[in-house]
């Protein structure tokens, strides 16, 4: 069994990260991702989810969305 690799993990984010941001990350890319970092589709799938509530929450680590809903008016 192939032991967890923080590098491959973090080289893994930053392209998940660049295809979210860049509207890029279409149908069947997780397949291909997960096939050439040597991982599960599943993984992938968790650090998609991951990098997605990040990537909603703004450069300040606060969620954007969450804040609007709460202010009045």
């Amino acid at each position: 069994m192939v032991k967890r690799d923080p590098q491959r993990l973090r080289r893994m984010r930053l392209v998940v990260r660049r295809l979210i941001e860049s509207d890029s990350l279409e149908k069947g890319a997780q397949k291909r991702l997960a096939d050439y970092f040597g991982v599960t589709r599943q993984r992938v799938h968790q650090v998609v989810n991951e990098e997605r509530r990040r990537h909603a929450a703004g450069p300040d680590g606060r969620d954007e969305a969450r804040e609007s809903a709460a202010q009045p008016g």
